[in-house]
């Protein structure tokens, strides 16, 4: 990653990484103590910064403006107020008339909600705002990718779609373009039943490793299945194949948002190429449908 990504704000953190809730407890209650004794000094009470939602703004050939960035690291003049899930109010306090607001885009990665991480393609967002203490600021930040990020592909089914090597070997099993859409006219449907119970389909291209290496690698997708889904990779060396999955997706009746980090298993491999692959299995009953939108496999 080039230095002009490395922000200082993301490497002064050296504390663990606590849930929402916690934080902004603990942020209420250092507040609460601060503001005592600013207070008894004569000095101001907190500003309220309410984040009510997040944007998020693509550019021509980046795709579908599609996210799930559920958390928020706030930082005022510097100063890490902590991690917080929105909607949120944020006390914040200033020895100033004036706080600059610094807002970064956070994920779950692999959609594990105790691992909430920045996401490394996105660049901070400020905010230089009067410090009025006793008073509700709104902020919506609306966040952007890094100049400098690349994408090995884009699927987003609106026109012929990469998802087209038969990794299961059953001819009946694939994925169709499919009408039901969270953006423009069209995802891509996979369905599996008692008669064809496996659906395992991968990239039509096999990728080179070292287009990749020394960046962090992330596969974004949105979803909605009956089944549970998988999600991975065939390695390829000269002659050698190497499968592995390594995200498993539940059920989902509306659509989600999942970032997958593929950094070390891909990125950091030996692998003179590699495939994405998606696996679902039928789990009994009738018919069952996974449709996937909007993949977007990025770099820097």
């Amino acid at each position: 990653m080039h230095d002009s990504k490395m922000n200082p704000l993301t490497q002064k953190r050296t504390c663990p990484r606590f849930s929402s809730v916690i934080m902004v407890i603990t942020a209420a209650f250092v507040v609460g103590q601060s503001g005592c004794q600013l207070f008894d000094g004569g000095g101001p009470g907190p500003m309220f910064l309410d984040v009510e939602d997040v944007l998020f703004r693509t550019g021509s050939n980046q795709g579908a403006p599609s996210h799930n960035f559920r958390d928020v690291w706030v930082y005022a003049d510097g100063k890490d107020l902590g991690v917080y899930e929105w909607p949120v109010s944020v006390p914040v306090l200033s020895d100033g008339t004036v706080v600059t607001m610094t807002f970064l885009a956070g994920i779950r990665n692999n959609g594990i909600n105790s691992n909430p991480i920045q996401y490394p393609f996105i660049q901070l967002v400020e905010r230089t705002l009067d410090f009025t203490p006793g008073e509700n600021v709104q902020v919506i930040p609306e966040f952007e990718h890094f100049d400098e990020v690349r994408f090995v592909f884009i699927e987003d089914f609106e026109g012929n779609h990469i998802f087209q090597s038969d990794v299961d070997g059953d001819p009946s099993t694939s994925i169709q373009k499919s009408s039901v859409a969270l953006y423009g006219l069209f995802s891509g449907r996979g369905v599996v039943s008692a008669e064809h119970p496996l659906l395992e389909i991968g990239t039509a291209t096999v990728y080179p490793t070292a287009e990749v290496v020394g960046s962090p690698l992330y596969l974004e997708l949105d979803y909605k299945t009956d089944v549970p889904v998988e999600i991975g990779y065939n390695g390829l060396v000269t002659n050698l194949l190497t499968k592995d999955y390594v995200v498993g997706l539940v059920p989902q009746e509306n659509w989600n948002k999942v970032y997958i980090e593929l950094t070390g298993a891909i990125g950091s491999s030996i692998f003179d190429g590699y495939q994405i692959i998606i696996r679902a299995t039928h789990q009994g009953g009738g018919e069952a449908e996974i449709f996937v939108d909007n993949l977007k496999l990025i770099h820097f």
